[in-house]
């Protein structure tokens, strides 16, 4: 169990540092962040200062060992690189992205935890449904629901539902944030709707083909000839026996997760992480940039860790292996 810890952990932070670094060099290949944060009418000398006052002059490599914290930074003296936990500034915002992290992080963070606790709501429940009904019509429902969740993008849908819920209906916010925890609710909804119906698709499919896979083997069909029902196998028993695969699911829905959220808040207005990313990307602000990317890997890995650690402690067999 420690050695599959350690070698899993060291195989996250491997991926993380080799997403930062390609991403690092695009950034960096793909325009001028000084050009970019400064407009069109900055003159020479205006770009002149601002590439020395943020070490933009050096070479490419030189301002890749520094913000992996290798090679001290001799320009910014409080910046140190990510060896010694800086994450830098912004070149648009003026700002330490530490405080704007702070302030944005906690955002996504909500609108996650909500689309999250929808999907599995929603999917597992609706999957259990689908997987021990004898109706025929329910079952080819749910597929349908099912193959319509996973083939619609997450943009047309985020459209869909802001034009006839928002706009139209009024029965949701149309955007933004609020001021109040109670707004922050109420704004947040919308768009966790969004993002958890699409992400209870895959749920959806994976917990009904477990589900039926479990009402045919020897297990159940044992406590059907004790006189356990059917309804009740389903309630009681199934659940616990399905949930092993939910979990592997919740890590590896991660990805889908933070990518929904960058389109998701975007299209709502929502101001957080991946929004905030969006913004960083036009306008070619790279130490913002890496930082998110840093940020969205490293939460990524630590919810796949989590989820195969979790496998581990709940079943027996793929703790022997």
């Amino acid at each position: 169990m420690v050695e599959h810890l350690i070698r899993r952990t060291a195989y996250a932070l491997f991926i993380v540092w080799a997403s930062v670094s390609c991403v690092f060099f695009l950034m960096y290949a793909v325009g001028d962040p000084a050009a970019a944060t400064l407009g069109e009418r900055a003159s020479a000398e205006q770009l002149a200062n601002f590439r020395a006052q943020h070490g933009l002059d050096r070479p490419v490599l030189s301002q890749y060992l520094t913000y992996i914290g290798v090679r001290p930074c001799h320009v910014r003296p409080g910046y140190c690189g990510l060896a010694q936990g800086h994450l830098g500034d912004s070149l648009r915002l003026d700002a330490t992205i530490a405080s704007v992290f702070a302030e944005r992080i906690p955002r996504t963070a909500l609108l996650g935890a909500m689309a999250t606790l929808i999907e599995i709501i929603i999917g597992v429940g609706l999957g259990l449904w689908a997987g021990a009904t004898r109706r025929r019509w329910v079952d080819s429902s749910l597929l349908t629901f099912a193959y319509l969740g996973i083939s619609i993008p997450t943009f047309v849908a985020g459209l869909i539902a802001l034009d006839q819920l928002a706009f139209r209906m009024g029965l949701f916010p149309v955007g933004g944030y609020g001021e109040t925890p109670l707004d922050h609710l109420k704004h947040a909804l919308l768009p966790s709707l969004v993002l958890g119906l699409l992400g209870s698709a895959t749920y959806l499919r994976l917990v009904r083909s477990e589900t039926r896979d479990l009402l045919a083997d020897e297990f159940s069909r044992m406590l059907r000839s004790l006189g356990v029902s059917r309804r009740r196998l389903t309630l009681r028993y199934l659940p616990r026996l399905a949930i092993l695969p939910v979990i592997t699911l919740l890590g590896l829905h991660l990805p889908a997760l933070v990518g929904g959220a960058v389109i998701t808040e975007t299209i709502f207005g929502w101001p957080g992480l991946g929004r905030l990313a969006v913004e960083a990307i036009y306008n070619l602000d790279a130490p913002l940039v890496l930082a998110v990317v840093l940020v969205a890997s490293m939460a990524v890995q630590a919810g796949n860790l989590l989820a195969d650690m979790a496998l581990h402690l709940l079943d027996p067999r793929v703790a022997r292996t």
